[in-house]
């Protein structure tokens, strides 16, 4: 086909072709025919080209796998073939002691804490106003016996004493003069006992003269007056004798009571000062200068600087085996433990008492040790967390073993001579600490296992370490020997 009237420009732009006409309508429509021509031949090209690339890659992916497992089947050809291997029975390497008989006395350990053997709540013995106080009264000091610890303004405490002083004189000196009074009765009575011997006897005597006609009736009436007068003088000075007595002997009364109220002003006076009453650790203070204080008003409380201490309590099981064969646990010998950081203070003392019931909610007995008084030179103060160590009995012809040998049941494990372990049901007597105090189920000389195996039964073969190969005992020695799998932690059975 001729083209003379109409230009034609193709352009491909990507995956398009655009047909650019210019000239008259009936040729662009020809030139539009031709483009759609043209395009759909592009398309058809296109799919070819794909569809031959797409068949390419599929047969080099063939090639490949095809010769991949072609070289697996020649490296499985040519691998050696090796006879299964037959297990071994393992072999643990373990840890093991010999059982050696000897007399143990195992120690109990026990916590507890520090109290005061003797308190003090010091009140006031008199009222008024407080004029002065220790300048070391605070609570944590120490005081010593004697040290004035307050006072109470004594002033009219001092004039109770001198009045009482006053009356007590006073009442002495009233003693003094009845007791001279009676002195002077006294006297006089043993003249006018005189007299009335003389008056009677001049009485008898006229008596006789009457009869004689020597003296008249009237004479002899005379004489008989002077008797009776006599008489009654003596009886008069008697009387009044009984009445100093008497008035002497509620003198006395008096003057006793007296001194009583002059005793008691004195103490009164005496108590305006308080003083500490033994060596002594301040715990609470309640007083100050200017206070008034109330008879019996709690002002302090005082512990006793060298009398501590430690309380503890017992299980019941510890309790009756502590007194088997023994009457009393007074005065038995304990360690007390007192760890401040990483010091730790160790201080002697003795069981001084027993508590005078069972201590449910502890669920034992509470025993007290007084610590020795040539310890309590540091700082050990009421309230401290202690640990106590007690001496258990002693259990004679009884075997030592690491708590570690033990396995639930109770039961040990024995190393025979093959090499395998035994096992051996045991009676436990005591802990103490990291071992164990057994009683019976072992001979002297049994090897036996300490270390804790999970697989450990009857048979099991295994094999000791010495000393020099502990080391070893953490990896099999070859590929048929395994190191003993340790339990961390058993509880006590």
């Amino acid at each position: 086909m001729t083209e003379t009237s109409a230009s034609k420009d193709i352009t491909r732009t990507g995956e398009e072709t655009t047909l650019q006409v210019s000239g008259s309508p009936e040729k662009a429509g020809a030139s539009r025919h031709d483009a759609v021509y043209v395009d759909r031949n592009e398309k058809v090209y296109r799919a070819a080209v794909l569809t031959a690339r797409g068949a390419l890659q599929f047969v080099i992916m063939a090639v490949v796998l095809v010769g991949a497992a072609f070289l697996m089947n020649q490296l499985e050809a040519s691998r050696e073939v090796r006879p299964a291997r037959v297990p071994s029975e393992a072999v643990y390497t373990i840890e093991a002691v010999v059982a050696k008989a000897a007399e143990n006395r195992p120690e109990i350990t026990v916590f507890g804490d520090i109290v005061a053997g003797r308190t003090l709540n010091l009140t006031a013995l008199v009222s008024g106003e407080v004029i002065e106080v220790n300048p070391d009264l605070r609570v944590g000091a120490r005081l010593e016996k004697g040290d004035v610890l307050l006072r109470i303004n004594p002033f009219s405490y001092e004039i109770a004493r001198d009045e009482a002083r006053a009356n007590l004189k006073e009442a002495e000196a009233a003693l003094s003069e009845t007791e001279a009074r009676l002195g002077m009765e006294e006297t006089g009575l043993k003249r006018t006992r005189e007299q009335l011997d003389i008056a009677e006897a001049d009485l008898a005597r006229a008596r006789s003269l009457v009869r004689a006609n020597t003296l008249t009736l009237r004479e002899v009436e005379e004489r008989e007056l002077i008797a009776s007068q006599r008489r009654a003088s003596f009886q008069t000075s008697g009387g009044n004798i009984a009445i100093q007595k008497a008035q002497i002997d509620a003198r006395q009364a008096t003057i006793e009571r007296l001194r009583v109220g002059l005793r008691n002003a004195e103490r009164e006076l005496q108590n305006t000062t308080l003083m500490a009453p033994f060596d002594a650790v301040v715990q609470a203070v309640n007083v100050e200068i200017g206070q008034t204080v109330a008879t019996n008003l709690s002002l302090l409380t005082l512990y006793q600087a060298d009398t501590l201490d430690a309380r503890f309590v017992l299980s019941d099981g510890q309790y009756g085996r502590l007194i088997d064969g023994e009457k009393s646990l007074i005065g038995k010998e304990v360690t007390v433990s007192w760890s401040v950081g990483s010091a730790k203070n160790s201080y002697k003392a003795r069981i001084d008492r027993i508590g005078a019931e069972i201590a449910s909610n502890r669920g034992g007995i509470s025993v007290f040790a007084r610590i020795d008084e040539d310890a309590l030179a540091g700082a050990l103060r009421p309230g401290a967390f202690v640990s106590v160590t007690v001496p258990d009995r002693s259990f004679p012809g009884t075997f030592r073993l690491p708590e570690t040998a033990i396995f639930e049941g109770p039961v040990v494990y024995v190393v025979n001579d093959e090499s395998r372990l035994d096992v051996r049901p045991v009676d436990i007597a005591a802990f103490d600490g990291g071992d164990a105090i057994i009683r019976s189920g072992l001979v002297e000389g049994d090897m036996v296992l300490i270390t804790q195996i999970a697989e450990v039964g009857p048979g099991l073969l295994v094999r000791r370490v010495d000393d020099d190969d502990k080391a070893a005992k953490a990896a099999p020695s070859d590929v048929t020997e395994q190191s003993a799998d340790l339990v961390k932690t058993r509880p006590r059975g």
